[in-house]
C-alpha cells in the first residue's frame, strides 16, 4: 500500500457486479425520491399541477433510462451486438438493447430523457386500437396518441432541472463509494489520488474491502466534488426569481462542459477502456452537443419575452 497521507485508499466493496449494483442503485433511488419531493413542493409554490409534474418526471426517467442503454450499447459495445468485418454485417444478438437493465451511460440518458420530454409534449400514451378486424372485433393496446394541442413544457423542464443536481449527488456518492470509474494514474502526492486495486490484488466475493497500491484518479469522486458545488449553486438560486427555462440553461452549461474535461483523465490504456472518435470519448461528443444545445436556448430566452419565475 502506498505511504503517502494524503492518498485516498480505495477500500470499497468487492468489485464483484451485484454488490456495486445494488450500493448504487440504492443511493439513485434515494436520490431520485428526495428530488421528487423537493421538486413537487417547489412545483406547488410555482402553481404548477403535480399530476402533470409526475407525468412529465416519469417520461424523463423512463427515457433516461433507454437512451442510456441505447448509447452504452451503440458507442461503448457495438462489437457486441453487430459486425461490420469483410465488408458485411453480421448480426451478434440486437435483443440486447431490449435488456435496458444490462449497462448504462448518464450522457445517452440526458438525450434520452430529452426525446422523452419532446414526446410527452405531443403525445399522450393511452389504450387505442392496434388492429381492427371487424365492426365489432379488434385488438386494443397501448400506444401513443397525438394530443389535441402540444403541452407546454419549459416551466416542468425548469423545475426538473432545477433538483437534477440533489437526485445526481445520490448516484455519484455510489460511484464514489464502489470506485467504479477509474482515471488515469496519478501522483501518489495528489490530494485526489486514489489507490486502485493492482492486476494483481484479490477481488473478494460479495461485500468485502478492497486495498489498492495503485494511484488514479477517481472520477466518480471528483464527479461527486462537482456536483456538490452544483446543489449548493441551486439551492441558493431557489430564493431568487429567474426566467422560466433559466434552469434547463444552468444545468446544460455546468455539468456537461465539467464532465468533458473530466473526462480527459479516463483511462487510455488497459483492458477497459473507453472507445475514441476524432480524440474524444462518446460522452465528450455529448457532452458538447449537450453544451450547445443549452447556449442557443439561453440566448432564446434571453432575447424573447419571457414570463418572470415566481419567487420560491
Amino acid at each position: 500500500m502506498l505511504q503517502s497521507p494524503r492518498l485516498w485508499h480505495a477500500r470499497t466493496q468487492s468489485l464483484v457486479a451485484g454488490s456495486r449494483g445494488l450500493s448504487e442503485s440504492i443511493l439513485t433511488a434515494a436520490g431520485l425520491v428526495i428530488a421528487l419531493v423537493v421538486a413537487h413542493r417547489r412545483a406547488r409554490r410555482l402553481g404548477l399541477d403535480g399530476k402533470r409534474l409526475n407525468s412529465f418526471v416519469g417520461w424523463l426517467l423512463v427515457g433516461a433510462l433507454i437512451g442510456g442503454h441505447v448509447a452504452d450499447l451503440l458507442c461503448y459495445r457495438l462489437n457486441e451486438i453487430v459486425d461490420f468485418s469483410q465488408g458485411s454485417i453480421s448480426w451478434h444478438k440486437p435483443w440486447e438493447l431490449l435488456f435496458v437493465w444490462d449497462g448504462w451511460r448518464s450522457v445517452g440518458g440526458f438525450f434520452g430523457a430529452f426525446l422523452g420530454a419532446v414526446i410527452w409534449r405531443t403525445h399522450l400514451l393511452q389504450v387505442t386500437d392496434w388492429i381492427r378486424f371487424s365492426r365489432y372485433t379488434k385488438l386494443e393496446g397501448y400506444w401513443f396518441v397525438p394530443r389535441e394541442r402540444a403541452e407546454p413544457i419549459l416551466s416542468l423542464a425548469d423545475v426538473a432541472l432545477s433538483v437534477f443536481p440533489v437526485a445526481w449527488v445520490f448516484n455519484r456518492c455510489g460511484s464514489a463509494l464502489i470506485h467504479d470509474h477509474p482515471g488515469r494514474r496519478a501522483s501518489s502526492k495528489s490530494l485526489f489520488a486514489v489507490a486502485f486495486p493492482g492486476p494483481d490484488s484479490v477481488v473478494l466475493d460479495g461485500f468485502g474491502v478492497v486495498h489498492g497500491s495503485v494511484p488514479r484518479y477517481d472520477l466518480g469522486l471528483l464527479e461527486l466534488l462537482i456536483t456538490a458545488l452544483l446543489v449548493v449553486a441551486v439551492v441558493a438560486m431557489w430564493k431568487r426569481p429567474f426566467r422560466t427555462g433559466s434552469y434547463v440553461c444552468f444545468a446544460g452549461l455546468t455539468y456537461p462542459p465539467a464532465r468533458f474535461v473530466l473526462d480527459f483523465l479516463r483511462r487510455r490504456t488497459g483492458a477497459v477502456v473507453d472507445p475514441i472518435y476524432a480524440s474524444l470519448t462518446p460522452a465528450q461528443w455529448g457532452c458538447a452537443i449537450l453544451s450547445l444545445l443549452s447556449l442557443i436556448m439561453l440566448l432564446w430566452i434571453w432575447t424573447h419575452p419571457a414570463e418572470r419565475g415566481l419567487q420560491v
